[in-house]
């Protein structure tokens, strides 16, 4: 199945999606197209989704709308991966899960068009803004967890600048994902030295396929102050693990909406010259919920819509201060 989809993408990678299309509006498929697409979807679900039973259940469901002729009146190639998407939504409700156009590009490029599209991006390794707000409270618009090898000298530069802040916000709102290598590396910033296990991501069979573990030697300055973390509906996978990671650690207090609910790290897999997949092959386990975010977001502490968050935050890190001094 592998040899026919092409080449994964590391599993510890979580990436945001959009239903956006890098080729053409109009690009056409007839049935032949549609076909293969379906059966090599498929076949990538049954070697390789986290959970086999799901997997059989997606088939069963797929091939009947198949024998319905659903998918016949269909000749947009977005509308046919959009179509192909929903109905596997439909069973799965994985939000990483998705088919879509490819555009010939590789997978970093999905987290460009979707992680990074709102503002923020490789040239300045996801940072979009940092900054020190009134009442010397740090403030990180941080809009995608590139891979370290990307982030790292840009998050020890944002950490060495709000340093010396008495509180500091971690904005979210508008990150759709990333590399949980990045999460654990900026979560490590906010710890003591030591190393400790951050996430585990468990395979389709059980075994362990990879940890995230804090880093003890970093290159910037760590913040031992309170932390606030802004978050809406938007923000996803990667995004959501720092968020969750932090409320169980007690090391933030999370303001904003309720995240969007996408736990499970994927693989990409080609499907032809035109269309890939995102196939969720493993689960987040936190070490200490022993669970994850899949399905139901992270809640937030202070639950305030997302536009109110940033204010809500600097509000309540400045009520703890006392005549320019932290409680």
């Amino acid at each position: 199945m592998r040899a026919h989809l092409g080449t994964a993408i590391a599993a510890s990678l979580l990436f945001c999606f959009t239903n956006g299309s890098t080729c053409a509006a109009d690009a056409t498929v007839d049935a032949a197209v549609r076909n293969a697409v379906i059966e090599r979807v498929l076949e990538g679900l049954d070697g390789s989704y986290v959970f086999p039973d799901v997997a059989r259940q997606m088939r069963e469901s797929v091939q009947n709308r198949v024998r319905a002729g659903e998918y016949e009146p269909i000749t947009g190639a977005p509308e046919f991966a959009n179509k192909l998407t929903a109905d596997l939504q439909a069973i799965s409700r994985d939000k990483h899960l998705r088919v879509r156009l490819s555009g010939g590009g590789g997978g970093p490029t999905l987290m460009r068009r979707g992680a990074m599209r709102q503002g923020g991006g490789e040239g300045d390794g996801g940072f979009a803004k940092v900054e020190l707000m009134p009442g010397n409270v740090g403030y990180i618009d941080l809009r995608g967890f590139l891979p370290p090898h990307a982030a790292a000298e840009h998050a020890a530069n944002a950490m060495n600048k709000v340093a010396d802040a008495d509180a500091l916000i971690i904005d979210l709102r508008k990150n759709g994902g990333g590399n949980a290598d990045m999460v654990a590396l900026l979560v490590s910033y906010l710890l003591e030295p030591e190393a400790i296990l951050v996430n585990t991501f468990v395979g389709r069979d059980g075994t362990v396929a990879n940890e995230t573990w804090t880093t003890k030697e970093l290159p910037g300055r760590r913040f031992s102050k309170e932390v606030y973390v802004l978050t809406s509906g938007y923000t996803f996978s990667a995004a959501e693990e720092f968020a969750y990671d932090l409320k169980n650690l007690k090391r933030a207090t999370l303001i904003g909406e309720t995240t969007g609910g996408g736990a499970n790290p994927i693989e990409m897999f080609r499907i032809d010259d035109r269309f890939e997949v995102s196939i969720p092959t493993a689960r987040a386990v936190n070490p200490i919920s022993k669970t994850n975010w899949e399905g139901v977001g992270v809640a937030p502490d202070v639950s305030v819509p997302a536009a109110e968050a940033l204010e809500t935050a600097h509000r309540a890190a400045g009520a703890k201060q006392v005549d320019g001094r932290r409680m």
